[in-house]
């Protein structure tokens, strides 16, 4: 049979994992959503400080190309810029030319709201910012790998998974504590109360607990106190019982074989009757009593009661 201890460990551990798993399981499930979204933040950010920079550098000179690709290096980032107008690329930081024109031909560069695009069995995160000139329009697209932020989420996702595991460990071990710290009383309580069982009331000790099984360890202490109080009247009423029944006895004996042998003839074997009557008649009176008292002790209410003047 299972100690209340470990079940109530058991219990205690087994809610903390369900708890931790669900918890778990939805922070999985929105996670890379979330690092998606927090990317497409990061690369309207780094868009901005581009499409500035597009604006005030005339992209016709070598060098303010070169302190763009210088820029987006620096960034880590994959960008292209499209020119709708001309439909051409104007500048891009992606070597393979075809898969640029790919995406210009599949996907909407007006749309800002992408989904994820697709390459060559790979997926990217997309952010589109439009920007103008007097004599044109054009989109800015900057892209990052999925992977990455893959690679994020699984780094993510075993943190999260040694947290859990500390946690459950620490979790069984606080529990563990809290339980034993609730059961060790009523272990010393049932241990207790098989002293009581077998009369020991000199070996009974106090238990220190607070509560519920404060007050259950103060009943069995008052129950204790009564029944060794009960034990010890019904000792001292056997000893008096006994007592006064061989005083009588001891004298009915005494002239009934003082009367059997010859000892007593004539008026003393009369005055012997006259006193072996009268002793059977005490007998008689503390047999009355003890049944009386027996039928106060045996019966739930024996008494009637009423008011008096």
């Amino acid at each position: 049979m299972m100690r209340l201890q470990n079940q109530l460990t058991i219990a205690f551990t087994s809610l903390l994992v369900v708890i931790m798993a669900i918890t778990g399981i939805t922070i999985y499930s929105q996670m890379l959503q979330m690092l998606i979204k927090d990317e497409q933040r990061q690369l309207e950010d780094s868009g901005e400080l581009i499409v500035n920079f597009i604006l005030s550098q005339d992209l016709n000179s070598t060098a303010n190309v070169h302190r763009l690709l210088s820029m987006l290096e620096e960034y880590n980032l994959q960008v292209f810029a499209y020119d709708e107008v001309d439909h051409r690329i104007i500048f891009s930081s992606i070597p393979d030319a075809n898969i640029i024109e790919r995406w210009v031909n599949y996907y909407d560069l007006r749309n800002e709201e992408q989904p994820l695009w697709e390459a060559g069995g790979e997926k990217y995160v997309v952010s589109i910012i439009p920007f103008y000139t007097p004599f044109t329009s054009q989109q800015l697209v900057l892209l990052t790998p999925l992977d990455d932020l893959q690679e994020v989420q699984k780094s993510l996702i075993n943190r999260l998974t040694l947290i859990f595991l500390i946690g459950i460990i620490a979790a069984v071990l606080i529990s563990n504590y809290l339980t034993r710290t609730l059961v060790t009383p009523l272990t010393k309580l049932r241990k207790k109360l098989k002293k009581v069982e077998k009369r020991e009331f000199d070996q009974l000790e106090e238990i220190k607990a607070t509560g519920e099984i404060k007050e259950v360890a103060q009943s069995v202490d008052d129950m204790a106190k009564e029944l060794k109080s009960y034990i010890q009247s019904q000792r001292h009423f056997f000893q008096n019982a006994s007592h006064e029944l061989k005083t009588p006895l001891m004298t009915i004996q005494g002239y009934a074989e003082g009367i059997r042998d010859g000892i007593f003839q004539g008026k003393d074997a009369e005055r012997g009757y006259d006193v072996m009557v009268e002793e059977i008649n005490r007998l008689k009176k503390i047999i009355n009593e003890i049944i009386l008292l027996a039928k106060l002790d045996s019966e739930a209410q024996p008494y009637q009661f009423k008011e008096v003047s």
